[in-house]
């Protein structure tokens, strides 16, 4: 059931003292979060682990001031506009009117550009080309993924 999930989804904490999902900028967002993963066919344990480590869920940044909890770049994207640049990284950043938005814009970008890697089960791949090396330290990022998805399924029930 979607909206039970989506319940238990507010309560997630993806370490302790961290701030639950009903604590920051995706509070009340569960709903739509599952939704998205299923829609796009994208795994809810990476999307919100990926979703925490670029913006802790739309809590820090300049990526959680412009609905962009991704911290997507500005390529155009449909509802989207060219919000923000940031030191050292290559291009600017989108923003969105709405956090929903923000958030269905993520979804819609691993679903489509980051398909093959979803299906193949390559996150290292996926994070590798999602937040290169030039910009991240893509290693630290690739663990903490793995890290955080693993208390999401936990959470969820999903092991």
């Amino acid at each position: 059931d979607v909206s039970a999930q989506a319940q238990q989804l507010e309560s997630l904490r993806l370490a302790p003292g961290a701030w639950s999902l009903a604590e920051t900028g995706f509070a009340g967002q569960g709903e739509h979060l599952l939704k998205m993963a299923e829609k796009y066919d994208v795994p809810i344990d990476l999307a919100l682990a990926m979703l925490w480590k670029e913006s802790q869920w739309g809590t820090t940044g300049l990526s959680a001031q412009h609905n962009n909890p991704g911290n997507l770049k500005y390529v155009g994207q449909p509802g989207a506009h060219e919000a923000f640049t940031s030191p050292g990284a290559y291009g600017s950043f989108a923003g969105w009117p709405t956090m929903e938005q923000g958030i269905e814009a993520y979804f819609q970008l691993l679903g489509t550009h980051y398909r093959q890697e979803i299906d193949s089960g390559n996150w290292e791949a996926l994070v590798t080309r999602y937040a290169p090396p030039s910009e991240n330290d893509t290693g630290l990022y690739i663990q903490q993924v793995y890290d955080y998805a693993a208390t999401v399924r936990r959470h969820l029930g999903l092991e």
